[in-house]
């Protein structure tokens, strides 16, 4: 929340929010976001979360923290969560997400996001596998996205 706040984006112009996988250096932040949606920006949009299998049962354990439940109870008409299939481009609230499948010691995806004429390739915490190839063909670098 610090560094959405710090660069000026509204939490709730938010619409998807794309965990890749399910530790908690991945996702960590996420109850902190859906505290500040209820309790800080007062969330009436819809919002939702979007990652691998098994994703609603970490969420639900994580968020089973005393202070978190009446919290996160109230938040459940706003909040929607989505477990993507690898290798299939899923529709999450307008964007196009194709999550592929990467090591890391948990359920991991990299993920292929398009938004109108954009994509982009995001991956974390592996080494080189070939299902990152897909996931990032067509994808241009940092210094090109001016040209685009």
């Amino acid at each position: 929340m610090i560094a959405i706040r710090k660069f000026g984006v509204d939490p709730n112009s938010v619409r998807a929010i794309l965990i890749t996988h399910v530790r908690g250096d991945h996702f960590g932040g996420l109850p902190f976001f859906v505290l500040d949606a209820q309790l800080v920006s007062r969330r009436t949009t819809p919002l939702t979360i979007a990652g691998p299998p098994r994703l609603r049962d970490r969420l639900t354990t994580t968020w089973k923290v005393p202070s978190l439940v009446p919290v996160l109870r109230n938040a459940a008409s706003t909040l929607a969560v989505e477990e993507l299939e690898p290798r299939i481009a899923h529709n999450v609230r307008g964007i196009e997400v194709t999550p592929n499948r990467h090591p890391s010691g948990a359920p991991p995806f990299a993920l292929r996001v398009k938004l109108d004429d954009k994509v982009l390739c995001y991956s974390g915490d592996t080494e080189w596998v070939e299902d990152l190839r897909p996931a990032a063909e067509g994808v241009v670098g940092p210094g090109e996205m001016g040209s685009r």
